[in-house]
């Protein structure tokens, strides 16, 4: 059997709990209870009556004819409940007259069912007293009597039925501001046979009522009340933020704060109790948290969230690496494409003047050899590389070939040096995802608040784990650091630093320089969830807190807060960088030029070793061949 707040966390409740004589529940009376329930989109109502069997039958058929179920039962408030297990509106009519209606009130009162999800009417059949003729004094009598001490906050909607004539009732209602005030009633409606209008009295009055909140302040040494701002930001900025958010609400709802501290937000001890000022609420010791938590799914069992307020990003922060160090910047200036078209230009450069030196030296009897076809080549390459000519030209059509040539290579190497300047000024994008983090050669540290390492052991991504296990554990306590120092390893070393974001970037608008902003990268590790405030379990302040810190949304007070607290993310202004700034160029920039280089030396002397060992061999062969000649001369004369 489930137990009663189980039960009505999947129903949505209308009680109507009814005291008239029998005439009361003539035909008029059961008319108008029916419409009231198909007003509210009643689906299935629980009644414990105490009526006679033919009335009870009454009302069933004209439930029924509205497609609403009815269940009859005056002992046990759960037993019709017991097999709901979707989200509908039901009701409940209780008859005040019956032996158990009180109890049923008092069990209502602890088990906080009233509050939105239940909607209860009350009725009195043997009419108003002889000696009170104000209907507004009979409702105060009937509230005070059956609820004056019962949980009725602002968002209960109880209403009593008050009769005035035959077929004409009034609806009062009634709530409390807070369990140590007193009830008050106000007229809301009418209820015929035929015609029901109920609206809802203003809760948003709460007279000065006193509301106990309580903050964290993670950081008492720099904190001197919120009346004056923070000397430096930290963590207790959200702190802030929220304590003007109360405020506002405080004053939209015209209540009296009562402030106090907690040392920590609260985490679960892992019994089922929570430290700090959740631990506070959970205990209501406090109404509601002045601070922002964020929303768990294991808070949520102790306290009700409201809304959303703001966003406490946890980021991983980096600098990107300069792209000389992951790339042959040499090779990126010009697509593949263009290079294959250079190739075909001096291929066909090449072509055509080793056509006009045959030409013009076939027109002179001349023989063309190898070395003219090299010394072609090598012509070529050198336009290129934008080296002179030492060649003997010697007709007018090879020296516009060679002008053409010249010139085309001159906005080509002019391109490539430009691109070249912009690559030594640019840095990468190797590092675009979590696995890149965990796998490059990055280190890594975090700030040191609670949230973070309890989201470490809570995480099931195997990439956050490698960088827990491979890059954090062997640092030991230096891998959790203050934003500070984190900050500065990113500016100074090939480091990336977790912390919470809006710190990070006041660390950086104040020391950071204007080029050093262009290379910073971001990636979130964890989904941090938002911050809200948090009500006590059941509370009758959700609705009406939910209302107000939406109106401050959408009036731009929340925007305001955050915008005049949290600094703005640093933008880099690519182009006054450049201007202002240019790397000096280190070896590791012109390391693959000085690899080309080498190399070329390299071949170079092995072609003159080889050139050498060859000619040596020629010449050797050449004198034993002429040493032969001698010695067959010899012995032919002597």
């Amino acid at each position: 059997m489930f137990e009663l707040q189980q039960i009505l966390l999947f129903s949505t409740s209308i009680c109507v709990i009814s005291c008239g004589s029998y005439n009361d529940r003539s035909t008029s009376f059961l008319d108008g209870i029916t419409n009231s329930f198909k007003d509210m989109r009643v689906q299935t109502v629980w009644a414990a009556t105490c009526w006679d069997k033919s009335t009870n039958n009454e009302l069933l058929a004209r439930l029924s004819s509205k497609d609403i179920s009815i269940t009859f039962d005056e002992q046990n408030l759960a037993i019709a409940h017991q097999t709901h297990k979707t989200w509908y509106i039901s009701g409940m009519l209780v008859d005040l007259a019956c032996d158990d209606a009180s109890s049923l009130l008092k069990q209502a009162s602890r088990e906080r069912l009233f509050n939105l999800q239940n909607v209860w009417f009350l009725y009195n059949r043997y009419g108003s007293p002889s000696n009170i003729t104000s209907t507004s004094e009979v409702a105060l009598q009937v509230f005070r009597t059956y609820l004056g001490e019962a949980y009725v906050l602002p968002d209960s909607r109880v209403y009593l039925l008050v009769k005035v004539d035959g077929d004409f009732w009034e609806v009062w209602d009634g709530f409390r501001v807070s369990v140590s005030e007193d009830i008050r009633v106000s007229r809301v409606g009418m209820m015929t046979p035929n015609r029901v209008e109920i609206k809802h009295s203003d809760r948003t009055n709460f007279q000065r009522a006193v509301l106990k909140a309580s903050t964290v302040i993670l950081e008492p040494k720099d904190f001197f009340g919120f009346d004056k701002p923070p000397r430096t930001l930290n963590l207790d900025v959200f702190a802030y933020m929220h304590y003007t958010v109360s405020v506002i609400l405080a004053e939209q709802l015209n209540f009296t704060l009562n402030l106090t501290f907690s040392p920590d937000y609260g985490w679960n001890h892992g019994n089922g109790t929570y430290s700090g000022m959740i631990g506070l609420l959970q205990r209501e010791e406090i109404d509601f948290t002045a601070a922002g938590s964020l929303m768990r799914a294991d808070r949520m069992d102790v306290g009700d969230i409201t809304v959303g307020t703001f966003v406490a990003s946890t980021i991983a922060i980096y600098r990107q690496p300069p792209l000389s160090t992951v790339n042959n910047i040499f090779t990126l200036p010009f697509a593949l494409n263009v290079w294959i078209v250079m190739v075909i230009m001096m291929i066909a450069f090449i072509v055509a003047l080793l056509f006009l030196i045959w030409t013009s030296n076939r027109l002179r009897g001349e023989k063309t050899t190898l070395s003219t076809t090299l010394d072609t080549v090598t012509l070529v390459l050198g336009a290129i590389c934008q080296q002179g000519q030492s060649t003997n030209i010697r007709s007018l059509a090879e020296r516009v070939t060679i002008f053409v040539l010249f010139l085309a290579t001159v906005f080509l190497f002019t391109s490539y040096a430009a691109n070249i300047v912009v690559l030594l000024q640019s840095t990468s994008k190797t590092i675009k995802s979590i696995s890149d983090l965990a796998n490059k050669p990055i280190t890594f540290s975090v700030q040191d608040t609670k949230h973070i390492y309890v989201y470490f052991n809570e995480t099931m991504d195997e990439n956050i784990k490698k960088i827990y296990t491979e890059k954090m554990k062997p640092q030991m306590k230096k891998a959790f650091t203050n934003p500070e120092i984190g900050i500065e390893r990113v500016r100074n070393e090939f480091h990336s630093f977790l912390g919470e974001i809006t710190l990070a970037y006041q660390i950086i608008a104040r020391k950071w320089k204007e080029n050093e902003k262009c290379s910073l990268s971001e990636l979130e590790l964890f989904k941090i969830p938002l911050l809200t405030l948090y009500i006590v379990k059941k509370s009758g302040y959700k609705d009406v807190f939910k209302q107000k810190i939406i109106q401050q949304h959408e009036i731009g007070l929340k925007h305001r807060i955050s915008k005049n607290t949290l600094p703005q993310k640093q933008k880099c202004d690519s182009a006054n960088s450049v201007v202002l700034h240019f790397d000096s160029v280190s070896m590791k920039e012109i390391y693959p030029a000085l690899l080309f280089l080498s190399y070329g030396i390299s071949i170079s002397m092995l072609l003159f070793l080889v050139e050498h060992i060859c000619k040596f061999h020629a010449n050797k062969q050449k004198r034993n061949a002429n040493e032969n000649i001698q010695q067959r001369v010899f012995r032919h004369y002597f």
